[in-house]
Order: structure tokens, then sequence, then C-alpha cells
């Protein structure tokens, strides 16, 4: 597999909790900060999306955002619109069995689908978390054509509820969530370092692929370097300026990450997850997991575990 297929394979998306929002005039909702990735996608008209250290965005017909860490964010119809918080508009509001929130009004009508991807595990990918904040999708270039299309068959399991319909926004998540970041990675030339724009470079990206497909392995700067034909110090330069962390930090996110994963899914012994995600002693994995996780590899599992319970 490529590295994006290992990273979205260590924690899949496995639904969404989406609805859409009509409204005319003048609007505005602000929403929490939640931790999960939130999305919006413009079906008719325009409008604001402003976060807290980015420039507001206009989103305009055909248009995605995506905020990967669910930041804190306000959905106006104007740039410095007034805002409301959303759940009090929702209570106002409720959706319909479409999971329609229609807040009238005069004059141009605006149509957004938002939502919340819902992933495997209780707690954000480490690994995602290395996405920029927002992510803007333009709705005219070709490459998002692929996404159009699933962003489509979205729309209408929204606006016309059938049998099955939970299970295909479920699947459709997932499909839908890949292909914005296809998209954002073919159409976005921000400089900057960001790990999923580092998988167009060739050698970087290899390199990834790699790291994400032996983890295992005893890897170095100079082991990772002849991998792809580089020298150390070039490589360790180029690697840290396009993902933006040194090759050992990203292979210890990467291994640790794995290790969550494995303690969650599987019964194996914690020595056994320690070896397969490169580490030689329990002890030495059981530190490093800590320091990350903020708790030690066997508590982790147990609240992971209850967490699946409750679900």
């Amino acid at each position: 597999m490529d590295a994006l297929s290992y990273v979205l394979a260590a924690n899949r998306v496995t639904g969404m909790v989406a609805m859409q929002l009509r409204a005319r005039g003048s609007w505005g909702l602000a929403g929490e900060g939640i931790g999960d990735a939130v999305f919006f996608v413009m079906a008719q008209g325009s409008c604001w999306v402003r976060v807290v250290g980015h420039p507001p965005v206009q989103l305009v017909q055909g248009d995605i955002l995506l905020l990967p860490g669910g930041s804190a964010h306000a959905v106006t119809s104007s740039r410095n619109g007034r805002t409301r918080p959303a759940r009090e508009v929702l209570a106002e509001h409720p959706p319909g069995e479409d999971r329609v929130v229609n807040l009238g009004g005069v004059g141009s009508a605006v149509h957004v689908i938002g939502g919340e991807f819902i992933f495997e595990h209780d707690r954000p990918h480490p690994v995602l978390s290395l996405l920029p904040p927002l992510m803007h999708i333009p709705g005219a270039p070709a490459a998002a054509g692929e996404l159009s299309a699933v962003v489509h068959m979205l729309a209408n399991e929204l606006t016309q509820p059938r049998p099955g319909s939970d299970t295909v926004i479920t699947h459709l998540a997932d499909v839908m969530f890949v292909h914005i970041l296809r998209a954002w990675l073919a159409v976005n030339d921000t400089p900057g370092p960001s790990w999923l724009a580092a998988l167009r470079d060739g050698q970087i990206g290899t390199a990834l692929a790699r790291l994400h497909a032996h983890p295992d392995r005893s890897w170095t700067v100079e082991s990772l370097a002849a991998e792809v034909a580089m020298s150390r110090a070039a490589f360790a330069r180029r690697f840290t300026s396009l993902v933006g962390e040194a090759p050992l930090a990203y292979l210890t996110r990467w291994r640790l990450s794995l290790a969550a994963r494995r303690l969650c899914d599987t019964d194996e012994p914690i020595a056994a997850v320690a070896g397969q995600v490169g580490y030689s002693s329990e002890y030495s994995f059981s530190r490093a997991f800590t320091r990350f996780h903020g708790q030690p590899p066997a508590r982790y599992r147990r609240q992971s575990r209850a967490y699946q319970l409750v679900d």
C-alpha cells in the first residue's frame, strides 16, 4: 500500500454525522471545537467560514472545506456576520427526517451540507493531526470531479432517505474522506510543510511508504536515506522541510499510532505489540507510549475497550 492507505487503514472512517442547512438573508452559526474532522460542502449560494488564526474563507457553490482537527469555527452569510451558538440554533430549528435545518429568511438561497467524520477510535489519529488545520478545495478544478460525484450521492441520501440510507452514508463517509484528501493534494500548492503534500515528492513519499510498511525495522536516518538514494544530510533536510518534523520523530509517531490501534484491536501481549512496531523491550516501549499517549499501554487498552462497549 502507499503511505496514505497505511495511515487511513490505521484509523478508518466508520461514518459521519451530516445535516443540511438552508437559509436566506443574514445568519450565522458558531461551532465549538470537537476534535473530529469537520466538513462543509457548498451546494448552493455562498457563505463564509472563520477559523481563529486563519483569514476568512468564502465558499461558493461546489466548494468543500475540511477542518481535520475540528477547530472551533463560525459559518456566516457575510464575511463579518454575527453568530449564535450552533446548539441554540439547532434547538430552535431542529432538523427533519431529511436532516434539513431550515432557518428561513428573505434573500438569496443558501444550501450547505455539513457534518463531522466519525473515526474508528475515540482519539484523533496522531498522523492525520499533521494535516493543515484548514483545507479548502475549490469546486471548479477537474481534480475535484470524483469528489463532486461522491458529494452528489451523499446529498441524495440525505435529501431522500430510503431503506439502507444509514449504511450507504457510512460507506460514503470513508470514500468521501479519501477523495477530499486526494482533491486537496491535487490542487494545493501552498508553501510550507504538509505531511500530505510530502507524498507528492518521489523520494520522500517513497521513504514514508517504507516507514509505514515496515515500522519494525531498526531505521536510522542513514538507512532511510539509502532507501531513496540520497545523502543523509540532504534527506534529513528535505524530509523535515516537507513533512514538518524530523524523520525519526515521524517514525516514533507512526509506531505509537500503530501500536495504539493494535492494543485496541487485538489481545496480543504488550511485548508482542512492542516488537511489531520496532521496540526491542517492553520497558522502552511503555515509556515511549506513555509519553506520547499520556497513559501506559495496559491502561490505554482497558479504556479503549470500555469506550467501544459504551459506543
